[in-house]
């Protein structure tokens, strides 16, 4: 019995089951990254500000159901990480 959905082909080791859209091997796209000075940066690892990480955050989409924690989590979030940097810059200045 074929399984349904699949093509039977005949081949030098025997007969193949093939799934249907996975004939011919795919070209995979060529990434190219910007480079700084003699280092490549790759998106999304480059150092970035307290204040950009956290308006990154805020931008993300919701997930579902869990609107309101996930809000409450972020405000969490950022308030215990300004409290730190509040505090390291403090031992900084002092």
């Amino acid at each position: 019995m074929t399984p349904a959905g699949f093509n039977i082909e005949k081949t030098n080791i025997g007969i193949q089951y093939v799934i249907p859209g996975t004939e011919r091997p795919i070209k995979l796209k060529r990434r190219t990254y910007k480079s700084d000075g003699n280092q490549f940066v790759i998106p999304g690892a480059e150092r970035i500000s307290t204040n950009e990480h956290l308006s990154r955050l805020a931008e993300k989409p919701l997930a579902g159901r869990r609107g309101q924690a996930i809000l409450k989590q972020r405000e969490r979030i950022k308030l215990k990480t300004m409290a730190t940097r509040r505090l390291q810059y403090r031992k900084y200045a002092a």
